[in-house]
């Protein structure tokens, strides 16, 4: 028998460690996108995106996937660039799972810090039978964007192969993949590039392994090295002290139902707002842009991924009634929010 190897808990994360997003940056620089725009999205130079440390606002995220797929014109674009995350940006975290003997020990790691990288999602490992699941439950403030789903399931695809072959056993035992997202292109493009089956609109998103491949020693557990991982990796938490862009941003995420204000925020923090607002803009954000992005993209996630009505969604939005609900969503989207629902989303059932 073999427990379950849960997630800890831990408060909807809001931010995202942007070193593991920035193999994708690289690789649309390398496509020829301008540097401009990548430096528009992160509100940094690309000298400071390519610094280790930073954390920055889960917004940001979807903001990257959006000029990701308005670039390359492709809604596959995160699979595409996470099948060489590995080879293009090993880090700590990574370089763990591999000096580990067995992929159920290499995912343990991944159980542990994953929501201090990824910022979307925590996992956990489930035994069902002669089957091994790796789950990833999406619990950000806001949910990622599908090209980053297909993004870190390739990624973790490529780590279980990297570290397969590394110990001269080619073969993946990897059975199966679930994806909680519908197919944003034709079905057979995942399941080629990733080597395995697939299924798709499934409760969370996971990677299916044979159970006596994953829990197997298939190599010597290093002691020494992973002792040094863990405590750099501790070490990269201890020092990536959030901005206050990112202070921010957690309160207009956890209070979003109650209009949160920055007179609210400066209050608690003991600050001027005309030091708050000079500080946030020197960050790259306005108050008020920062409130309406977090807001239209709730809202995407709230009227697709729901069965919410729209007085409830207007209410979760911090909205005083549903007419300045449909006014802002109607600048956002260029449509009233129900028939937005009804031409694009699938409610699902509460």
């Amino acid at each position: 028998m073999h427990p379950q190897i849960k997630p800890s808990p831990a408060v909807p994360p809001n931010t995202v460690y942007l070193p593991t997003l920035l193999p994708a940056i690289e690789g649309l620089l390398r496509r020829g996108l301008a540097v401009e725009r990548i430096e528009a999205v992160f509100q940094r130079s690309l000298e400071e995106i390519r610094t280790p440390l930073v954390r920055v606002p889960i917004l940001m995220s979807r903001r990257f996937w959006d000029l990701a797929v308005e670039y390359s014109g492709d809604p596959g674009i995160g699979l595409e660039l996470g099948l060489d995350l590995l080879s293009r940006q090993p880090n700590g975290l990574s370089y763990l799972f591999d000096a580990e003997s067995s992929l159920k020990r290499g995912f343990e790691h991944l159980v542990r810090y994953m929501a201090e990288f990824q910022g979307h999602f925590r996992s956990e490992v489930v035994f069902r039978g002669d089957e091994a699941q790796v789950r990833l439950y999406d619990c950000g403030s806001l949910k990622a964007a599908p090209q980053m789903v297909d993004y870190v399931m390739a990624g973790l695809c490529a780590l279980v192969r990297r570290k397969m072959l590394s110990c001269g056993q080619p073969g993946l035992p990897l059975r199966h993949l679930s994806f909680a997202h519908s197919a944003l292109t034709e079905a057979s493009r995942h399941a080629t590039a990733l080597q395995a089956s697939v299924s798709w609109e499934q409760p969370w998103h996971a990677l299916h392994f044979d159970r006596d491949l994953f829990v197997r020693e298939v190599t010597r557990r290093d002691e020494a090295l992973v002792s040094r991982l863990q405590a750099l990796i501790a070490d990269i938490d201890q020092r990536s002290r959030p901005t206050l862009l990112a202070e921010v941003c957690d309160q207009i995420a956890l209070e979003l139902s109650n209009g949160p204000t920055l007179e609210a925020f400066c209050s608690r923090r003991h600050i001027t707002r005309r030091t708050a607002r000079r500080r946030l803009q020197a960050q790259g954000g306005q108050y008020s842009d920062l409130l309406d992005e977090y807001r239209r993209y709730r809202a995407y996630d709230l009227l697709k991924g729901s069965s919410l009505n729209l007085i409830e969604v207007t209410d979760l939005l911090g909205y005083r009634d549903l007419s300045s609900f449909s006014r802002a969503f109607q600048r956002w989207y260029g449509s009233s929010p129900g028939a937005w629902r009804e031409r694009f989303a699938k409610p699902q059932k509460r």
